[in-house]
């Protein structure tokens, strides 16, 4: 096999005559907020610290004449990309975009047009997927100041309806990364020559401190067996494994040491979190126990011998074994509480979030009453949810949980009631409000990762029974199916399935809020797709949505059609229903209870 590997620069992989394309064979785009979130916040640590960040490996085919194609790197390539066209964007809109150093003015834009484009600076160097191509070039790539350039929307305004289905992940990332970029700007904001220094060292840190292991194959078959043998020899050591190590290492030069029971302690650890990351467990660990530095991976071990230093090896074994049962104890699988209540909270916000573990790590590793370990857990689960909703920052909100923490550890541990309950107070001041929640699930389309935990929420705020459906298995389904079946009359009810402009599709209003429910038992396929009475009625061999003792399908199996004002009237009563299930005063109260959907 041959192959070249060699560390660079990002502006030596984007520089020169090098063309990079994604080849047809290459799945979409598909990075999601927390991929966003997670590249931003490597990029304002590399900038901070003005260190060099490792980018990751990527692997190119070598095509002749310095054109090549990524065969790994699509993703971090293509936000790289967009991120560049922002940047350049900023500066277009800027009366003067150039940089004085020592008297001599640098034009910023030329620094990003070196890695957007060749060096006869017009033709461009990226070529983006297949599917996403022609958009990412006349809304992306191309000058702000071209004439044709277009003007791409969250919506997808003038993209047809299989030109929206392809970018959806593209347009969700563009404006996340566009907000992020305004966030990092808004801070000097009021002063342009400060401005344009922070522009300058962040176009620095894409281009010299973001380095790439840049591996070269001659073709596809060298590039199949390179990943063959990276992925598939051997058992990996673990950073666990390094780290118990490590700690043996340094409590063998105490005395009275038993190095057996070290090694069961660490292993005890480890087993509790089951199939959990344990660096991940770790990561939070470090971040609750202190609330001012951040915890990059990287960075875990240097900290743990940091820690280990201060402390000493037995001492912070003893701490970590301990935490990793309160860990446990917050993942709800291995070990749960006595407290039913208690239980169904952390499973539901287990559904959809880990981050919350580093503010609730020091809450349930204190001395508090079982009253106030619900409330705690519900004033988390509160903020959470409607951060997740909102698209909030993650970074923000791990932010957030650290210096929650330090408020607990510094003013209610083991005990003081009233102080935690002023800290959760305080903490779910931070959430979105009403108005910000009911507007989002009126506009956007649910996150999947959202839509088990609202119709858990609402089916029991309905029904009355908080926990039936939490530990019982459910399916997601929708009323109007995704994609119909031919004998079908749904595009009729609803929508066209192809639409232009801003008009509403039918793939639009079947993504609604108010188009989901839960089923107890998986509708069968001929059932799922077809027209909604044959849904409703079911066949002999195969129960319809009559048969669900869940009530938000009891609510509306008498109706006779099911439209898309059906579909926008329950989405109206869903924000509704969720804003409230949510709000400060239910979680103080937990039996809240709503009115069933009437259409």
């Amino acid at each position: 096999m041959e192959l070249s590997a060699e560390q660079f620069s990002l502006s030596s992989l984007l520089g020169g005559g090098n063309k990079i394309r994604i080849p047809e064979y290459q799945r979409n785009y598909a990075w999601e907020a927390t991929n966003i979130d997670q590249y931003f916040e490597d990029l304002v640590t590399v900038v901070e610290s003005k260190e060099d960040h490792f980018f990751g490996p990527i692997v190119l085919l070598d095509e002749g004449n310095l054109e090549y194609s990524v065969i790994d790197g699509q993703q971090r390539l293509t936000t790289t990309i967009m991120l560049l066209c922002l940047i350049r964007d900023r500066l277009h809109g800027m009366d003067n975009p150039n940089h004085l150093i020592e008297g001599t003015p640098l034009p910023l834009k030329t620094l990003v047009d070196q890695m957007l484009k060749l060096n006869n600076f017009v033709e461009y160097r990226f070529t983006a997927n297949h599917q996403i191509k022609g958009i990412f070039r006349d809304y992306i790539l191309i000058d702000p100041g071209a004439a044709v350039r277009q003007e791409l929307t969250k919506g997808g305004k003038g993209l047809n309806q299989t030109e929206k289905q392809a970018t959806r992940s593209l347009r969700s990332a563009y404006f996340r990364l566009k907000d992020g970029l305004d966030g990092l700007l808004k801070e000097h904001a009021n002063n342009e020559e400060e401005l344009k220094q922070f522009l300058f060292e962040l176009i620095n840190a894409l281009k010299d401190s973001l380095k790439v292991l840049r591996i070269t194959v001659p073709d596809e078959n060298d590039a199949y067996v390179l990943f063959e043998t990276l992925n598939d020899r051997g058992v990996r050591l673990s950073a666990p494994d390094l780290l118990k190590s490590y700690t043996l290492r340094e409590a063998k030069g105490l005395s009275d040491v038993d190095v057996e029971d070290i090694i069961g302690q660490w292993d005890l650890a480890v087993e509790r979190l089951g199939d959990y990351s344990f660096e991940k467990f770790l990561r939070h660990y470090l971040l609750s126990a202190q609330d001012k530095e951040k915890v990059q991976n990287k960075r875990i071990f240097a900290m743990f011998k940091e820690r280990i230093g201060t402390v000493g090896a037995l001492k912070n074994l003893e701490e970590i074994a301990e935490a990793s049962y309160v860990y446990a104890v917050l993942l709800n699988k291995k070990i749960e509480t006595l407290d039913h209540e208690l239980n169904a909270t952390l499973d539901r916000i287990n559904m959809f979030s880990d981050t919350h573990r580093v503010f609730l790590l020091p809450v349930f590793g204190g001395e508090f009453s079982d009253q106030l370990l619900r409330y705690a857990a519900r004033a988390t689960e509160m903020l959470a949810f409607r951060w997740t909703l909102r698209g909030g920052n993650a970074q923000v909100l791990e932010n957030l949980y650290q210096r929650y923490a330090g408020r607990v550890r510094d003013e209610a541990l083991p005990n003081k009631t009233g102080a935690l309950t002023q800290i959760l107070e305080d903490l779910m001041k931070e959430a979105p409000n009403d108005e910000e929640i009911r507007n989002e699930m009126l506009s956007a389309s649910p996150k999947a990762n959202l839509v088990e935990y609202v119709m858990t929420r609402v089916e029991g705020a309905l029904s009355g029974d908080l926990l039936r459906w939490t530990k019982q298995p459910t399916w997601k389904d929708q009323f109007a199916p995704k994609s119909p079946s031919k004998d079908s009359n749904w595009y009729d009810m609803i929508a066209p399935e192809n639409t232009t402009g801003e008009e509403k599709s039918y793939e639009d209003f079947s993504q609604m809020w108010g188009n989901q429910t839960l089923v107890e038992f998986e509708l069968d396929g001929s059932l799922r797709h077809t027209n909604w009475a044959k849904k409703v009625a079911g066949t002999i061999e195969h129960k319809g949505l009559k048969e669900s003792e869940v009530q938000m399908n009891s609510d509306v199996v008498d109706e006779t059609q099911w439209t898309k004002d059906h579909i926008l009237s329950r989405t109206k009563w869903m924000a509704d229903a969720i804003a409230l299930i949510t709000s400060v005063a239910a979680t103080q109260n937990e039996t809240v209870r709503v009115e069933s959907f009437r259409a």
